[in-house]
This record gives structure tokens, C-alpha cells and sequence, in this order.
């Protein structure tokens, strides 16, 4: 009878340790998903502006879209060189000109990480992703609107365009462009001009 009890303790444990680490099995660096992702993670995409070779915009994968009565949040991973990227995205539904950029711990760390390399500011930031950072923005769509007309844009499924612009407390500014595809679960950032990118990083990077 004892012997069938440390028998049964025996197999419970190789159970639990066998499932654990499969849970952490990352081999060959493929992408694992989490329990909060609702749509796929792929590999982030480079747009170094083709020939020109001097463009650094990324697409990120929306894994989780929550539409709350507040507001939607977006949150984006992606894989690249081994290393997960990401952030979050939320968008009020009753303050139309303020959006907040969220940090997911080590994940934007690695995109803050990356963007400094693809903005050619050096090997490594050295810094962390800001916890949230509040930006004023503009949609495209509704500017359009406004400055053209009654523009007819219930057809579309063209991404929706946000003009971000970062201001800080003295004469820091900065724009970046925030393009997001719910149909396609994509959200992209891309420059407003390459002269703005070591203000980016620093409006990113937790103080």
C-alpha cells in the first residue's frame, strides 16, 4: 500500500515538472503565444524605405483588441531576432484629441531597444519603456472631414491614421505617425520626419 502511494507521488511530480517545462520550451526561437493573446504573434516588420535605405517604421501584430465602455485598448507583439517587442494602445472614447502608450514590461523595453537601433542612435538605449505616456493626436480621417467636407469613409478598409504629437515640458516636440488595421490586427509606427527620432526615444523612455 505505501509503496503504491510513492509510486502515485512519484508520477504527479514528473507530471507537474514535464508540463512546466513545456510551458517554457522556446526552442529555436519560436514565437509562443500567452494566455492573453487572441490573435497571432508574427515577426515585426522593417520598413527601411526601400532603396533610400533610410526610413525605420515598424508593423507590429495586435494580439488583443478589449472594447471597453471607456475606451479601446490595443495591445501589439511581435517577434524579432529572438526577442519579443511590443506595447499597448489606448484609445478614449470620449477624449478624441488624447490617446495613452502603455509599456508591457520586458517586451517594450526590447521595442524601445530596437527602434534605438533602427534610428541609428547607437548600439544599445540603455533605458527602459515609460510605464504610460499620454500624446495629443489627430485622426486623419475626421481632419479629412473637416478640411474637405462630407468625405464618404463608411467604405473603407484602409487602416485607421492617427498624427501623434509629443510635447514635453520645455521645447520638446515631436510627431509620429500611428496607423492601426483591426481587420487585419496590425498597428503600425511610422516617421514624421528622421530629424524627430532621438526626441521619440526620449519621450519613450521611462524617467
Amino acid at each position: 500500500m505505501l509503496k503504491s502511494f510513492v509510486t502515485i507521488l512519484t508520477l504527479i511530480f514528473l507530471s507537474c515538472n514535464n508540463s512546466n517545462n513545456a510551458k517554457n520550451d522556446t526552442t529555436n526561437g519560436a514565437i509562443q503565444p500567452e494566455e492573453r493573446d487572441v490573435f497571432p504573434v508574427q515577426e515585426l516588420i522593417v520598413d527601411d524605405g526601400g532603396e533610400q535605405g533610410w526610413g525605420a517604421d515598424v508593423r507590429l501584430s495586435i494580439t488583443r483588441m478589449e472594447n471597453t465602455a471607456a475606451s479601446i485598448i490595443y495591445t501589439a507583439k511581435s517577434r524579432y531576432k529572438d526577442q519579443n517587442v511590443g506595447l499597448t494602445v489606448e484609445v478614449s472614447k470620449t477624449n478624441k484629441s488624447v490617446l495613452t502608450i502603455k509599456g508591457t514590461g520586458d517586451n517594450s523595453n526590447n521595442l524601445l531597444n530596437t527602434l534605438y537601433k533602427l534610428y541609428n542612435l547607437g548600439p544599445d538605449s540603455n533605458g527602459n519603456f515609460v510605464k504610460e505616456i499620454r500624446v495629443s493626436y489627430i485622426d486623419l480621417r475626421e481632419y479629412a472631414k473637416d478640411q474637405f467636407g462630407n468625405v464618404d469613409t463608411s467604405g473603407w478598409i484602409a487602416p485607421i491614421e492617427y498624427k501623434l504629437f509629443f510635447k514635453g515640458k520645455t521645447d520638446e516636440y515631436a510627431e509620429l505617425y500611428l496607423n492601426l488595421n483591426e481587420t487585419e490586427h496590425w498597428l503600425e509606427l511610422r516617421e514624421k520626419d528622421p530629424e524627430y527620432r532621438p526626441l521619440i526615444i526620449n519621450f519613450l523612455t521611462k524617467k
